[in-house]
């Protein structure tokens, strides 16, 4: 079959031109993904092994690239400027050895983190944006400072458990690559600026995502055998950190009456800001549920931190307090495709496996360990992209009672 190359690299080079909201008006997020992956494709299909395998095992100095440019502010500088910048002119700014400057400059080139506007003259691109927001600093520093010295020990960590699959989050390639004998979160907690840069790098995770209220019919769940009834808890955020979700529910329905509550542990609950519309509540998500009876327990991004036998104590300590016929779980997770997946859920699932023994899970996965703990999917909510789903689970009822453990 002939294909005329020439045409294609013209219309490839035109939409890479296209200003995003332009892009994302033609394409769905499901079908920009699309062609992201058949992009990619082609790419591979244009290289020889020899460039494929040069461009993955080079990929991590990409990273070193990225942070360096965030270090020395020079993103900060070439977004902020009107015209191109010298490097001479950036050496004067950022106070860097011109050099040396020049060395990371090419290196951030090749990769279209920034754009060549002559020799040695360089501007900012979309790249170099992303890595002037929150998401983008705070990921350049957690990710160098502690991803991956823990992902370069996953190798041979696996390898001295003869290929086993990790379920303690005690030996995993965190303890190997930080050396410590310390869990992740508690080696967090002892690194403030990692620590700091984790939260905010999670915090800001969901850009570009679907949001689970725009896709799960929240205040119709609530309408079904509703009390009206101010007294009555409505929602309890289980491990729900600084309460974003509560504020996120309460500007979209303020006509919603009900409790509704934030449990977190005593260093993150001294953290809440006061919210007349959130109770703050001290809780260990390990220890029996304190509130019983809610409309809604929710979980986000709790369980993939968790292997199994410690995601099932969880789940079983929300299911003795849940109402049978009243009370519903709603987890806000990734459910990982068992084929075509996008590039983010194995990337994730191999990072929770890293850090702490934890893994993203399947749709089966999720059905088994919830049927472990007597509760039983009713309804898997997707939005479009590579989002995180509302898996929503109910008590399970066998032959007309309901099930325990």
């Amino acid at each position: 079959m002939e294909v005329d190359l020439s045409s294609l690299s013209r219309q490839i080079e035109t939409l890479s031109k296209l200003p995003f909201d332009e892009l994302s008006e033609a394409l769905s997020p499901d079908a920009a993904s699309e062609l992201r992956k058949k992009l990619s494709r082609l790419s591979v299909a244009l290289e020889t092994p020899g460039e494929i395998v040069d461009r993955i095992v080079y990929s991590p100095v990409d990273l070193v690239a990225i942070r360096l440019a965030v270090d020395l502010g020079i993103f900060e500088v070439l977004v902020n400027g009107k015209a191109p910048k010298s490097i001479q002119q950036l050496a004067g700014e950022t106070s860097a050895d011109a050099t040396l400057l020049g060395r990371i400059l090419r290196s951030l080139a090749s990769i279209d983190a920034v754009a060549e506007a002559g020799q040695e003259m360089y501007t900012a691109t979309k790249i170099s944006r992303a890595f002037t927001t929150p998401k983008g600093i705070s990921g350049a520093g957690f990710f160098i400072d502690c991803l991956v010295p823990c992902w370069t020990a996953l190798p041979a960590t696996l390898a001295k458990s003869r290929y086993q699959n990790p379920t303690d989050g005690l030996h995993t390639a965190l303890q190997s690559g930080l050396q410590t004998n310390e869990h992740g979160f508690e080696w967090f907690a002892r690194h403030p600026k990692v620590f700091n840069d984790f939260n905010i790098f999670m915090s800001a995770q969901r850009e570009g995502r679907a949001y689970w209220l725009d896709f799960y019919p929240f205040e119709q769940k609530l309408s079904t055998k509703a009390r009206d009834n101010e007294h009555e808890v409505l929602f309890v955020d289980v491990g729900g950190a600084l309460g974003s979700e509560i504020k996120e529910l309460r500007k979209r329905f303020p006509a919603l009456k009900g409790r509704m509550v934030l449990q977190d542990r005593q260093q993150t609950i001294d953290h809440v800001s006061p919210d007349p519309g959130m109770e703050a509540m001290v809780h260990d998500f390990f220890t029996p549920q304190p509130v019983t009876g809610a409309r809604i327990y929710y979980l986000r991004n709790v369980l993939h931190d968790w292997p199994t036998q410690l995601a099932h104590l969880i789940l079983q300590q929300i299911r003795a307090a849940m109402a049978p016929g009243v009370s519903r779980l709603l987890i806000n997770e990734l459910v990982v495709p068992l084929q075509g997946s996008g590039q983010f859920p194995p990337h994730s699932d191999l990072n929770m496996m890293t850090l702490v023994a934890g893994m993203e899970r399947t749709e089966a996965q999720w059905k088994e360990l919830l049927e472990s703990a007597g509760l039983e999917i009713e309804k898997i909510w997707t939005g479009e992209g590579e989002t995180e789903s509302i898996i929503e689970a109910v008590v399970a009822v066998r032959n007309g009672s309901e099930t325990g453990e």
